[in-house]
């Protein structure tokens, strides 16, 4: 099950199974924000950019926090302290040779939750 939010207006998804992940990757815009635990299994995680005229930096980084924190919640590393997650623009994303995977075409950002 897609687990679906909205923070300051902005909306965000989380993908369960390896399905649901590449299902939102292909529904994905190339400037949406993929969350994702770096290095190990996790759920994905995409943060809707809001149109260009009402996107507001401070509420563009909570609702990718938002993001970030679901995903780290529905991961089997929810109980680690800090975990690092791998932020990217979907536009530096392709699909995996494995279902549900990523190729990453750009060094992401880390954050830790």
């Amino acid at each position: 099950m897609v687990l679906k939010g909205e923070c300051e207006g902005i909306t965000y998804v989380v993908g369960e199974t390896a399905v649901e992940n590449w299902n939102l990757l292909e529904n994905a815009s190339p400037k949406d924000i993929w969350i994702h635990a770096d290095g190990i299994p996790s759920p994905h995680g995409w943060v809707h950019r809001p149109h260009p005229r009402t996107f507001i930096k401070e509420d563009w980084e909570k609702a990718i926090w938002m993001c970030a924190r679901q995903v780290k919640e529905y991961s089997k590393a929810r109980h680690q302290r800090r975990l690092r997650l791998s932020v990217l623009e979907g536009q530096f994303l392709r699909k995996g040779t494995e279902m549900g995977s990523v190729r990453l075409l750009k060094r992401p950002r880390i954050i830790l939750v």
